[in-house]
């Protein structure tokens, strides 16, 4: 009866999910415009899957089943807020007064707000976790209505399961440190299977945690069986995505999002934007930020890694809202609400209870396909640039094969050399002269470090790149090309590396090493180049007068003549050397001589 009076209502447009139906005595201030007497009815929640969301609960007169009417659930809200802090079981009240501390503990909807705890025997005083949790109900709940059109967790109105706690209502327990020890401090959970929410001190009043439990409740509505297998990589996405959808949810009320998950003075939480710059304090290891990373957990503690490797697709998904430099590619920025719909319509139209990463990324693609082929066709190069960039797409570090370049990588320097300002390839110099860096095909506008390192070294691939007072900042022209002058640089020999993704780290497809020897300045004086006859050049110079035997001088010019040039000369006794060469007449100009200190 409930499903014919939702498709005479909304049409055809989808198969309505029937939830457990409750017996209610029913009269009006239960149901708006009914006039009769209270009678025994049934309500029956209706919702449907990811393509039509609408969430109503139908009574139905429980002797005749005639239908008396209808209430969308969106936005009506049930919220129960259990307070622990003076009970010493899980058996936590929702509204209880206690006349030893003038309080009202827990918070059922619609009662005032209960203030700061007092100092029970449990503690806790001060907190105010259950007013806190009561309005980020609230706001979890008009987000997910809101933003993305789903009436509830659970489609029809809550997270709850149903049974223990109501399928319209939002079930939380918080002040929890000293009944749930195994998991506080700093932690938060979703247990499906009670519809109910629990929380730690402290983490019931961060809204990117309250977030990213609720997440883990429209996931496991999602499905059917409820949940994914929640292991390995399907659990590092889920709780990967959950993160997303916290910051999400700091996005939607507060107008930004800072990417770091739960952040206080005992945990450093996770950092979307940047995950390797903060340890997991479970297993002590840096968070990785792409799948071939060293950091990646290949073990079997929690579950194979599920909260550890999260970072991956979290990663992702801050690279296209945010849109940056990573791994050798540009990704552009589409925008915080693109990336919350393509993950949200990828989670509920193509992923299954045990997507792979890799399967992820077409799922992510498609998804966006979905939602902005016909807007903004450009969303999919940059969705794909991000899930190649976090290496989604290849078999990862646990496999044991090795990493590739990314298919989106580019040089951001383009083939880049040393040489003087106009241009020749060179890559011997004194300390007196300016070194420049050339390049005809680099990425246009892109900036470069350029960081000047020891002779000979080539550094690991994601090896850390520190940089300081030997590292240069230059920039690729609008053409592409790129003409910069580095400067005199100490003699010695040198590795230049160009970190072209400016990421602080070394990745061959993205970076680019270049040699450099730097001779001590020689003073070289009275340089003269005269014709002798239309076919006989003349060079005469005098070399610095205690120059070690054996020094070799170069002699150069900016207009190559028909002779192979540098003609390499070398000093005799003599403080005057002097050569002719005989080559083809035609002006020669901007000379000058090189030495090379043996």
């Amino acid at each position: 009866l409930a499903e014919d009076a939702w498709l005479m209502e909304y049409g055809p447009v989808a198969i309505p999910e029937i939830l457990e139906p409750e017996l209610w005595i029913t009269d009006g201030h239960s149901l708006e415009n009914y006039k009769g007497d209270p009678q025994l009815t049934w309500w029956v929640p209706t919702g449907t899957s990811c393509g039509h969301k609408s969430g109503d609960m139908w009574v139905l007169d429980a002797l005749t089943g005639d239908v008396l009417g209808s209430k969308t659930t969106g936005r009506q809200l049930d919220r129960r807020v259990f307070n622990c802090s003076n009970s010493g079981t899980w058996g936590c009240p929702s509204e209880q007064w206690s006349d030893p501390y003038q309080y009202w503990f827990g918070r059922r909807e619609g009662r005032p707000p209960r203030g700061p705890n007092p100092q029970t025997g449990y503690g806790y005083g001060g907190s105010m976790d259950t007013d806190n949790l009561y309005d980020l109900f609230g706001e979890v709940r008009d987000y997910w209505q809101t933003r993305l059109g789903r009436n509830g967790a659970n489609l029809t109105g809550g997270s709850g399961d149903g049974s223990w706690c109501a399928s319209g209502r939002d079930c939380g327990f918080v002040l929890t440190d000293h009944i749930w020890t195994t998991a506080c401090p700093d932690n938060a959970a979703y247990y499906a299977q009670f519809g109910e929410f629990d929380f730690c001190e402290g983490t019931a009043s961060a809204r990117d945690v309250v977030g990213h439990e609720y997440f883990h409740a429209v996931i496991w509505f999602e499905f059917d069986p409820h949940g994914t297998e929640y292991s390995y990589e399907i659990g590092a996405l889920e709780e990967g995505s959950c993160d997303l959808f916290g910051e999400m949810l700091e996005n939607y009320s507060t107008g930004t999002a800072d990417w770091h998950n739960f952040v206080n003075a005992d945990w450093g939480g996770r950092r979307l934007s940047d995950p390797a710059k903060t340890i997991d304090p479970w297993n002590s290891g840096n968070y990785p930020d792409h799948f071939s990373s060293s950091f990646v957990y290949c073990n079997t503690s929690d579950n194979g890694g599920n909260h550890h490797n999260s970072t991956i697709p979290s990663h992702a998904a801050y690279l296209m809202a945010e849109g940056g430099l990573f791994n050798g590619c540009e990704i552009p920025a589409i925008g915080i609400d693109a990336v919350q719909r393509i993950w949200y319509r990828a989670w509920c139209q193509y992923f299954t209870r045990t997507t792979t990463f890799n399967e992820a990324v077409f799922a992510f693609q498609i998804a966006c396909q979905d939602l902005y082929g016909e807007t903004h066709p450009e969303y999919l190069a940059s969705v794909t640039a991000a899930l190649q960039a976090a290496e989604m797409d290849q078999p990862g570090y646990c496999s044991g094969i090795p990493e590739v370049a990314p298919l989106c990588a580019v040089r951001g320097a383009g083939a880049a050399w040393t040489g003087l300002a106009a241009g020749e390839p060179d890559s011997v110099f004194s300390s007196a002269e300016t070194v420049w860096l050339h390049s005809a095909d680099g990425v246009a506008d892109r900036r470069l470090l350029v960081h000047r390192l020891p002779a000979g070294t080539v550094p690991g691939v994601w090896e850390e790149i520190l940089s300081g007072a030997d590292t240069l900042s230059v920039t690729v022209g609008a053409d592409g090309s790129l003409s910069a002058a580095l400067g005199p640089q100490p003699a010695g020999e040198w590795t230049l590396l160009l970190d072209g993704d400016r990421d602080g780290f070394y990745q061959p497809w993205s970076d680019q090493l270049l040699p450099l020897s730097i001779t001590p300045a020689v003073q070289v004086n009275g340089l003269t180049v005269h014709t002798e006859s239309p076919e006989r050049l003349n060079f005469s110079w005098s070399p610095l007068a205690d120059a070690p035997q054996g020094t070799v001088y170069r002699v150069e010019a900016a207009a190559s003549p028909a002779f192979s040039i540098p003609l390499t000369l070398a000093t005799t006794a003599d403080t005057t050397w002097t050569d002719s060469l005989s080559v083809p007449a035609m002006p020669l100009r901007l000379y000058r001589v090189k030495a090379v200190m043996p």
